[in-house]
């Protein structure tokens, strides 16, 4: 690896060890496009047979990381979304003070794209993760989500992304998409 990478967890995160011998070849993208600033990979939740309410959450986030991945890297707007690696140079080049926002990871996303980089997301690494198990603590995540909704629309930061010439249409009209769920709410 050619510039420092820097790898994005929570704490109630795993990498099994058949999936950390991965991780050293998935970075190898990052020597192949000098412009990838975030790369992310599949999360399972480990936590999905706990409860109701952790296999629809397990289900949910499950189908975010992967079938709904899939389809933003045909256009370009993969994000971030807080799990993942980052390309630490950029971090430093586009991200400086990070502004106070609830979204910090998307924010880091639309700066990145703002000045040309890209974002990319890989299937050969797949990190497991817990997530709530009542319906009562995931009111909390869903609802800073909402929260990060507006935030990206409407703050300066979404405003740079939405007037960027290094932005294509397509990619604004997904991100606008993908923030629509939580806009209606």
């Amino acid at each position: 690896i050619k510039k420092e990478i820097l790898q994005w967890l929570d704490i109630d995160m795993e990498i099994k060890m058949e999936q950390a011998r991965y991780i050293v070849s998935i970075l190898s993208k990052f020597n192949k496009n000098t412009k990838l600033g975030i790369l992310l990979h599949n999360i399972y939740m480990f936590t999905a047979n706990t409860g109701d309410n952790s296999e629809l959450s397990g289900w949910a986030e499950g189908t975010f990381t992967t079938i709904k991945l899939r389809w933003a890297k045909h256009v370009g707007m993969v994000g971030f979304y807080g799990k993942g690696f980052t390309r630490t140079e950029f971090l430093r080049r586009y991200e400086g003070f990070q502004d106070d926002y609830v979204a910090e990871d998307l924010m880091t996303a639309l700066r990145i794209k703002t000045f040309g980089g890209e974002t990319d997301h890989t299937e050969e690494v797949k990190i497991g993760a817990a997530f709530t198990e009542t319906r009562k603590q995931t009111l909390k995540p869903y609802g800073k989500y909402a929260a990060d909704a507006y935030e990206c629309v409407v703050g300066k930061t979404g405003r740079r992304f939405w007037l960027s010439e290094k932005v294509s249409v397509d990619e604004k009209f997904t991100i606008l998409y993908l923030l629509s769920f939580y806009l209606k709410k």
